[in-house]
């Protein structure tokens, strides 16, 4: 059993086996597997491109408002930072939703 990196993107998205290590990386492997320019997807995403850039090269971590509109522009849904306020308040709203053990 591997110890590597979990799959967060499609099969045939990535290097070749499906695997993408990084958020900055799925959105490269996405946004070249759509065909889109950089340009497009920073228009798209209302982002300049020199902040896509840094997005995918993982030198700026985005905020969730920024992935909310990569996402849409990519018609995907991203990974979820693991220290995002918003995956913490989903988890929290999971943990209060859920039905008692009976």
């Amino acid at each position: 059993m591997s110890n590597g990196p979990r799959c967060v993107a499609p099969s045939g998205v990535g290097n070749g086996c499906g695997l993408v290590q990084t958020l900055g990386a799925f959105i490269r492997a996405v946004r070249l597997g759509q065909g889109l320019s950089l340009s497009d997807l920073a228009r798209r995403a209302y982002l300049s491109k020199a902040y896509l850039s840094m997005v995918e090269r993982d030198a700026r971590v985005p905020s969730d408002s920024v992935r909310r509109n990569l996402a849409e522009a990519l018609g995907v849904d991203l990974p979820r930072s693991p220290g995002s306020s918003e995956s913490a308040d989903t988890q929290q709203r999971e943990v209060f939703s859920r039905k008692p053990h009976q």
